[in-house]
């Protein structure tokens, strides 16, 4: 059995209250590598093959408080961004996993990794439960394996620092950023012109080699529009990698990530080694994924260091609560005429459901900023039939000053039928508040029309209507519940009574991005 003295209670207690004040911040940290991490790759007992061992291994991760039990603490782990070097070549190892701290008899710890080799297959590596050598969330200190170290194995041992905030430095992709696909040398097929890439990234430095300083590409967070109309959506860019910079005789540097372009699996971006860098902290770079050879993607990346804020979250909230990440927030319920028009986002005195507000849009921020009127644009996709009859509206008063949450006074809410962006003077380009009103649109299918009345009724009677966090959908004439009267409104509104048109077999107009 084991046993604990007074003094090692005294330090698990410690330790737990060090791994709270992680989970304090409620916000990411970054890790960086530290010299004490490694690599090993070949055969372990009871196998015999040759055993490869590199420290010279680079990199970050990233944790976020993810939730909590009574034995433990969870951590997601995102953004592994970690590159072993073995002679002229170089492995690039990205991922993600989780992280889990506590324990009720013993102080323990786990990581588990799905982890890419070079774009490889992914592959699952794991620390199983280890006793916590290092005091966490201060230093991590953990050693993740495919096979338990049996046989054949990759072995990582990752030794990894908090990096301090004031040395991750934000970057904006300029104007001059352009994304473009299709056919190059050697191949025959459509080529797009040249799009506007818009978005943000971050660099964590890694060290200098005496040759080159070399940086941790994360948070890649990029978007271009697609050319083909009628109504473009977004495209969304993400990924991990490295940059580095200096040169021996002329100024060189050179940047590798692993992207995923939209839906796509992650493609290797590179720029070789080439002349340039001398503008650096300002980053103008050219990458492709196969050298202008056959299909490609291109980025032509131009950037500079950004103090320019992003938006960490809003009320109505970014995205919708019924189909995560794939719209923005869509209010479904109430809209009228002259009174009753108030009612919606944007309108003052309408009712909250559960915890969406309507009557402020309320905006936080990453950091410290300004806030006027002046900063503040709205733009709609539609305003009505005729155009302008639910005219598009203006800020009319912000408050609270700093990080936030800003509260902004609308002049009247957003038209019903179509998208209302806010997009802010002070923010990183592409950082948005998007939303949607759709009357009637139940069933979230961007139609109202008499399938919203099934959808109606089957939600009351499978109890979803009555859930709190579901109000915000099935609750149409606001009064807090929901029952038959909802129904009643429903028909209103695809009947056009009390509301601004008949919303049967309207279709919504989406969102269009709009400016940088």
């Amino acid at each position: 059995m084991l046993r604990c003295r007074p003094t090692c209670h005294a330090l698990i207690a410690v330790m737990f209250w060090s791994a709270g004040a992680l989970r304090a911040q409620d916000a990411p940290v970054v890790y960086r590598l530290t010299p004490a991490s490694s690599f090993e790759q070949g055969c372990y007992p009871p196998c015999l093959c040759p055993l490869w061992f590199t420290d010279d291994i680079r990199g970050t991760l990233t944790l976020t408080p993810a939730e909590t039990d009574p034995l433990f603490e969870h951590y997601d782990v995102s953004d592994v961004n970690l590159f072993v070097l073995s002679g002229e070549n170089a492995m690039h190892i990205t991922g993600s996993g989780t992280y889990q701290i506590g324990g009720e008899f013993a102080f323990v710890e786990r990581l588990l990794l799905d982890l890419r080799i070079n774009n490889g297959e992914v592959t699952h590596f794991d620390s199983g439960f280890v006793p916590v050598g290092e005091r966490f969330p201060a230093s991590l200190n953990v050693t993740v394996s495919m096979n338990n170290m049996v046989c054949f194995d990759t072995v990582i041992g990752i030794a990894a620092e908090p990096v301090p905030s004031s040395q991750v430095q934000a970057y904006v992709l300029t104007t001059e950023s352009t994304y473009q696909e299709g056919c190059f040398i050697g191949c025959a097929c459509p080529t797009t012109p040249e799009l506007s890439l818009l978005g943000t990234f971050s660099l964590v430095p890694l060290g200098n080699n005496g040759l080159f300083s070399e940086y941790s590409v994360i948070d890649v967070d990029w978007f271009y529009l697609p050319a083909a109309p009628p109504i473009p959506q977004a495209v969304p860019i993400s990924g991990v990698g490295i940059y580095r910079v200096g040169g021996e005789f002329v100024a060189q540097h050179e940047m590798m990530l692993d992207l995923s372009v939209g839906a796509n699996p992650p493609e290797h971006f590179h720029s070789n080694l080439v002349v340039g860098g001398t503008e650096f902290p300002d980053i103008n770079i050219l990458m492709t994924v196969n050298d202008f050879i056959c299909f490609d993607r291109v980025i032509d990346l131009h950037a500079v260091p950004s103090e320019l804020v992003t938006i960490v979250s809003a009320n109505p909230p970014l995205d919708n609560p019924y189909l995560p990440d794939t719209q923005p927030f869509r209010d479904v319920l109430q809209t009228g005429t002259t009174s009753a028009l108030s009612q919606g986002i944007g309108g003052l005195g309408t009712p909250d459901e559960n915890d969406v507000t309507y009557g402020f849009v309320s905006v936080t921020f990453s950091g410290e900023t300004e806030l006027t009127l002046d900063d503040v644009t709205i733009t709609c996709s539609y305003t009505g039939n005729p155009p302008g009859s639910t005219p598009c509206p203006t800020v009319t008063e912000v408050q609270l000053t700093d990080v936030g949450p800003w509260a902004m006074a609308l002049s009247g809410p957003i038209p019903p039928g179509g998208c209302a962006i806010l997009s802010f003077a002070n923010a990183a380009p592409g950082q948005q508040l998007r939303y949607q009103s759709a009357p009637g649109d139940v069933s979230m299918n961007g139609v109202a029309n008499t399938q919203d009345l099934l959808q109606l009724v089957q939600a009351l009677n499978n109890g979803d209507a009555t859930a709190a966090d579901n109000l915000p959908r099935y609750d149409m004439n606001r009064n807090g519940s929901t029952n038959t009267q909802d129904l009643l409104r429903l028909v209103q509104l695809l009947n056009g009574a009390l509301t601004t048109q008949p919303w049967n077999g309207f279709q919504m107009v989406p969102c269009v991005v709009i400016g940088p």
